[in-house]
C-alpha cells in the first residue's frame, strides 16, 4: 500500500531544515518554509514509512539519480543501519548536469540500496558490517573452515541474509549537503530514541 503524501526535509548550507512535500513515496519537490516539524516528519517517514523488502526488486519509485536517505529495519522491527547517498550532487546545478548527462557516473540513493542488495562486501560498508555483526556468528565451524578453502563464498551468505531478514525505508533530498545532514542526525540522534544497531555515531 502507498504512504499518503506528507513531507520531508531538505537543509541549507547552514544547516536549517525545510520542508519539501511528497509525492507518494519518499520523492520531494522543490519548495519551503524552515521549522522544525519538517525534520520531524522526515525522521517519521524513515521510521515508520513503508518498508521495502530487499528480495524483492528496488522500489520502481526510487528516481535512478537523486541524493536521499535510507533506514533499514530487520524482520523483528530492530533499527539496523542509516545512510545516505547522492554525496556528489552538492547543488542544483550538479544534479541537473548528471540528469542531463547518461555519461556522468555519480551514485544515488538508487544505487546505493541495490549495491546493499548485492550482497557483496568490496566497497559497501553496509555489506562490511552484516557479515562482521549478523552473518559471522552464525555460522559453523564447518561453514567456516568451506570459505577458508575457497569452497563457499561469504558473500552468498550476506545476500541470502539482506534478502531473507531486511527491509528499507527511503527519502530523496534536494541534494548531497541535505542528504549528509539528513544522515547525521539518524547516526547521533536516532528515531525515537532508536540508534542503528550497526552505524551509530558513524558520522564522516
Amino acid at each position: 500500500m502507498t504512504d499518503k503524501p506528507s513531507s520531508t526535509t531538505s537543509v541549507s548550507q547552514a544547516g536549517a531544515l525545510t520542508p519539501r512535500p511528497l509525492t507518494g513515496h519518499g520523492v520531494c519537490q522543490p519548495d519551503a518554509v524552515n521549522d522544525d516539524a519538517s525534520l520531524s516528519a522526515a525522521l517519521e517517514r524513515l521510521r515508520t514509512g513503508q518498508l521495502h523488502s530487499f528480495r524483492e526488486p528496488l522500489d520502481p519509485a526510487i528516481p535512478r539519480r537523486t541524493a536521499g536517505c535510507y533506514t533499514i529495519w530487520d524482520d523483528s522491527g530492530r533499527f539496523i543501519y542509516a545512510g545516505m547517498a547522492g554525496g556528489g550532487m552538492l547543488t542544483q546545478e550538479a544534479i541537473r548536469a548528471v540528469q542531463e548527462n547518461s555519461v556522468v557516473k555519480v551514485g544515488g540513493l538508487r544505487d546505493r540500496l541495490d549495491a546493499h542488495r548485492s550482497g557483496r562486501r568490496s566497497g559497501d560498508q553496509f555489506c562490511v558490517y552484516v557479515f562482521d555483526r549478523l552473518v559471522l556468528p552464525s555460522l559453523s565451524p564447518e561453514q567456516i573452515g568451506q570459505a577458508a578453502n575457497g569452497f563457499r563464498r561469504l558473500d552468498e551468505d550476506v545476500k541470502a541474509f539482506v534478502h531473507e531478514h531486511l527491509s528499507y525505508r527511503w527519502a530523496s533530498v534536494p541534494d548531497g549537503q541535505a542528504a549528509y545532514a539528513l544522515e547525521r542526525v539518524l547516526l547521533t540522534a536516532g528515531l525515537g530514541g532508536l540508534l542503528p544497531l550497526l552505524n551509530a555515531g558513524r558520522v564522516g
